[in-house]
């Protein structure tokens, strides 16, 4: 949501300039940042991804015998179009749901290098 967005008149009928909604919102906490990318999960992806965590930290695996690769890779047909969220700076309010980018992987090509 934009600055210019959250300045609409509501129930005073009377409307803000978008510098003043941002000192309000700056002093309550609040600022206009980037939300994080994250892919898009559903609860049972989530719930899948959970149970493989598990399984994968109850194998206790040896690291320094795993043959880590130096492979690069870029995706080509990204959408890299910028949109902001006003959250607070805290850990806990920067990966709620509502303060996500989802990704798709569709529509992308991986090139390797």
């Amino acid at each position: 949501m934009t600055l210019k967005a959250l300045a609409t008149p509501s129930k005073s009928g009377k409307q803000l300039h978008h510098h003043t909604a941002a000192i309000i919102l700056k002093s309550s906490g609040k600022a206009k940042r980037r939300p994080c990318k994250k892919p898009f999960l559903t609860p049972l992806h989530k719930k899948k991804r959970r149970i493989y965590c598990w399984a994968e930290k109850a194998i206790k695996r040896n690291n320094r015998r795993v043959c880590w690769s130096n492979k690069v890779t870029f995706k080509v047909g990204e959408d890299l179009q910028t949109f902001w969220v006003t959250r607070a700076p805290s850990r806990e309010e920067e990966y709620v749901d509502k303060n996500l980018r989802p990704t798709f992987k569709s529509g992308r090509t991986t090139i390797g290098v």
